[in-house]
């Protein structure tokens, strides 16, 4: 994993505004195989972490695998995170991938249109 000097800034100050000191991974699993999943939290007395570019990581084995391909950023003034493990769009040509691509709430026509909260499929159902 690595953490860009922008987006180190940018969690600094959301572990501040939200009394937070770390960021928390997992997979997830998707129509289109396991996507990287962060949210930012407290390290549990009984979580290990580990120190990314100065960033408190705290993740599972499976997780860890998976976060050597794994980039933040900021863009446009947005935290993103770049996975350059990520499959191609798994729904269709047209593809279902906004919101970084990947597939959340099952609600997407996969067409080449998202569905208008911005989220894509990723119970399997990209019908």
């Amino acid at each position: 994993m690595k953490i860009t000097s922008e987006a180190k800034s940018m969690l600094e100050s959301v572990f501040t505004e939200n009394d937070v000191n770390c960021l928390k991974a997992g997979l997830e699993e998707s129509c289109c195989g396991s996507q990287v999943v962060l949210y930012a939290g407290k390290i549990d007395e009984n979580e290990d972490h580990v120190m990314v570019d100065g960033i408190a990581v705290v993740m599972d084995e499976a997780a860890n695998q998976r976060m050597e391909t794994i980039t933040l950023d900021v863009i446009d003034g947005d935290l993103v995170f770049h996975d350059s493990a990520e499959q191609e769009d798994c729904c269709s040509e047209g593809g279902c991938a906004c919101g970084g691509g990947g597939c959340s709430d099952g609600d997407c026509d996969c067409d080449g249109d998202c569905s208008s909260d911005g989220s894509s499929c990723s119970d399997g159902d990209c019908g």
